[in-house]
């Protein structure tokens, strides 16, 4: 299974980042694996509208499965529903400490 969060910093130990269609990296966890992948939105998240819906294709283009992140809007949420794509809420902790209460099934599902 492929986890997606919405991360603040180019790095495995970044904070989250609690906006979805304009976070600044996204990272991509490979649950088998634990292998991970950290994708630049900086075109996206300065977007001037479609942030969202792009973020959202993203995600489906590289198999995700999951998301993680603080918020999402509205066209978001209708793009990752379509893409079947489960969004789960988390707020102020980073990649390790989300991954891990997702892991214990401590985070609230949005979508």
């Amino acid at each position: 299974m492929k986890i997606a969060l919405t991360v603040k910093e180019n790095s495995p130990d970044s904070p989250l980042d609690e906006h979805f269609g304009r976070c600044a990296y996204i990272c991509i966890v490979d649950a088998e694996s634990g292998e991970n992948k950290i994708i630049d939105n900086s075109e996206g998240a300065s977007a001037s509208h479609g942030a969202g819906i792009n973020a959202a294709q993203v995600l489906a283009e590289n198999g995700v499965e999951v998301l993680i992140t603080g918020s999402i809007g509205p066209k978001a949420a209708k793009a990752l529903e379509a893409a079947e794509i489960s969004v789960y809420a988390s707020k102020g902790s980073t990649i390790v400490e989300a991954l891990k209460r997702f892991k214990d099934g401590k985070l609230e599902k949005v979508l």
